[in-house]
């Protein structure tokens, strides 16, 4: 499977404005943050299955609003939801032949981005 390069997800916001109706954001523009802070943070948890195993988004025509609602979709680029939940290295043991390791270490290879590299080109990000 390919790893996705945008998730979209509905997300349903009540009018703050409506009696008895409460948001956790004093603006639009902050609720619409909020809501893909929130979304970032759940779906981090599925970046090592590459996003197989996330929630499925549900389709808008299928969303049931009531009239002091209003649907709005929330986009999470992939490629920089990885990269910011990146920076956690983890320390893996190597197994190369011996000559290969001597002459990697001759030639100043870094071994540890060329490793990444190749994993990074075999998963296609």
């Amino acid at each position: 499977m390919a790893l996705p390069r945008k998730l979209i997800y509905p997300a349903v916001f009540s009018y703050d404005d409506v009696d008895g109706c409460y948001s956790q954001a004093d603006s639009t523009e902050e609720a619409l943050y909020m809501a893909k802070d929130a979304l970032e943070l759940v779906l981090e948890d599925y970046i090592s299955s590459m996003f197989e195993d996330a929630p499925k988004s549900s389709q808008i025509k299928d969303i049931k609003v009531e009239s002091n609602q209003c649907v709005a979709l929330i986009e999470v680029d992939v490629d920089q939801l990885i990269k910011r939940n990146s920076s956690k290295t983890i320390n893996k043991t190597l197994t190369l032949p011996s000559w290969l390791t001597e002459l990697g270490i001759k030639n100043k290879l870094n071994f540890s981005k060329i490793l990444q590299d190749g994993i990074k080109k075999e998963l296609g990000i």
